[in-house]
């Protein structure tokens, strides 16, 4: 079995070869960082996963001290208060703090 040899048809600048090396330095770089930056959002992912399962255990435990029976959909207000959520036939007031005085608009 022959190998054909390639047919030469010029050769580059040293200029020319050297920044085709660097490039391709460069762009391996690149990669290895595109591949570290990955690895980074998949540790982060892991760490979302963690403390939405660590809110769920809290969730569940509150859930329990309060007596609410499973099924039944609720959620927590910003100020710590668990409500049950609404549902297509009922509506949920939460009620908010009296504002000091109305705001009349200025003429």
């Amino acid at each position: 079995m022959t190998t054909q040899q390639p047919t030469i048809l010029g050769q580059l600048t040293e200029e020319e070869n050297q920044t085709l090396t660097t490039l391709r330095g460069r762009t391996d770089q690149v990669v290895y960082n595109i591949g570290q930056v990955a690895l980074q959002q998949h540790r982060l992912m892991a760490n979302i996963d963690a403390m939405e399962a660590q809110a769920r255990g809290v969730l569940q435990d509150a859930g329990k001290r309060l007596g609410i029976p499973d099924g039944v959909p609720w959620s927590v207000t910003n100020e710590g208060f668990a409500i049950q959520a609404a549902t297509p036939t009922q509506q949920v007031t939460v009620p908010t703090p009296a504002e000091d005085e109305p705001k009349t608009p200025k003429e």
